[in-house]
């Protein structure tokens, strides 16, 4: 029996009205005639109106619109999500699918929902994309907001829109802001009028990077390292803490850890653990596609294999 192939999977979430039905369209429109679409639309009123938007923008191509009204897939409608899903993936018709969650859904939840799916149906997740409105970064605290904070923190690649209705300056400052986010996003783009470039579609990630330079020297003399493991791989969150404290009291194999960033996939569920200020913080983190750990050294170059090993005690069995 010849497996069938895996159908490219794009979750394009982002806040209420900010053009994720827009981008979508747009896609269609540009590859009418090319390829078989088929469109998850998750409204959550009852009526179901996205979907029925997207039918009826007369975009020429082949294309197959599931709704799933009354509710949040990464919560209340996750069985209707998860049904269309399995649905789409047994169809030889498709060529791609496109899941677009309410504004009230968060990204990271759907993306551990969609993951259940990946394991049984020939999908292939691809990174998340978020649309926000750059107009919106001018409003002073909004970005400290927890609903925003999990929207760019969710997104593997995050797209500002409406660029064209605002400043130059304005794009600039969204640009350097989203630039210092760790982790660091695939891509981040400026755009308009939900345009999203077509290699965005094309990239994928990687679960084996074996190495980052996420962390880079902030001194002269200074080291960075670090890796990244799949995110099917578990730790023990405890233990993860006890590992930094050990770092930050005794370092590793005679190098002071004077820096350290890692996202965990735990036991209750995905947080990010760092050494800062001679202090281990730790908190929930809506960032999703990988394990990482990355650190910075004064004295000298650490191995990779050291860190991982000192990792390996807080790792779960498979």
């Amino acid at each position: 029996m010849i497996e069938r192939k895996r159908i490219p999977t794009h979750l394009i979430a982002g806040p209420l009205g900010v053009g994720k039905t827009t981008a979508i369209i747009d896609y269609c429109r540009r590859h009418a005639g090319m390829q078989y679409t088929a469109i998850l639309v998750n409204d959550f009123g009852p009526v179901g109106l996205d979907g029925a938007i997207v039918e009826g923008a007369g975009t020429g191509s082949e294309l197959q619109v599931i709704t799933i009204p009354g509710g949040c897939i990464c919560c209340d409608a996750a069985v209707g999500m998860m049904g269309g899903l399995q649905k789409l993936a047994q169809d030889p018709r498709v060529d791609r699918i496109i899941v677009e969650p309410s504004g009230v859904a968060m990204p990271a939840m759907i993306v551990d929902q969609l993951r259940y799916v990946v394991a049984e149906h020939p999908i292939d997740l691809r990174p998340t994309i978020v649309l926000l409105d750059v107009r919106q970064h001018a409003r002073v605290g909004l970005w400290d907001i927890p609903y925003f904070q999990a929207m760019i923190h969710g997104a593997d690649i995050l797209v500002a829109n409406r660029c064209d209705q605002t400043t130059p300056q304005a794009v600039e400052k969204f640009m350097q802001f989203t630039a210092a986010i760790y982790p660091p996003k695939l891509r981040i783009i400026a755009t308009h009028h939900g345009q999203i470039p077509d290699d965005v579609f094309d990239l994928t990630v990687n679960p084996h990077h074996e190495e980052s330079d996420v962390l880079r020297p902030e001194h002269v003399h200074a080291h960075a390292g670090g890796f990244t493991l799949p995110p099917a791989e578990k730790f023990d969150l405890d233990r993860a803490r006890t590992v930094l404290d050990q770092l930050l009291r005794d370092g590793l194999d005679g190098q002071k850890i004077d820096r350290l960033k890692g996202i965990f996939h735990t036991d209750d569920g995905w947080y990010l653990l760092e050494i800062a200020s001679g202090n281990v913080e730790s908190r929930r983190t809506e960032y999703r596609r990988d394990n990482r750990v990355d650190w910075i050294t004064i004295d000298g170059k650490l191995p990779r294999g050291a860190m991982k090993r000192a990792f390996d005690q807080a790792r779960l069995p498979a």
